[in-house]
């Protein structure tokens, strides 16, 4: 279990890393670690579920 959010970061992924925090039927929570990238210009990701994202 992950007791602080910021506790065993992966380092050198060469794509995004996903751990689900928790998750119940109608709401889940994940830490996403991602490699410094940005999104090509013009690409829209787009997700079947509702997002709501906090960069930290």
């Amino acid at each position: 279990m992950l007791s602080r959010l910021f506790d065993n970061l992966p380092i050198g992924l060469p794509s995004e890393g996903v751990r689900k925090l928790l998750e119940s039927e109608k709401l889940r929570a994940e830490r996403i670690v991602s490699p410094r990238r940005c999104t090509l210009e013009g690409f829209w990701s787009n997700h079947p579920e509702h997002e709501w994202v906090i960069v930290l």
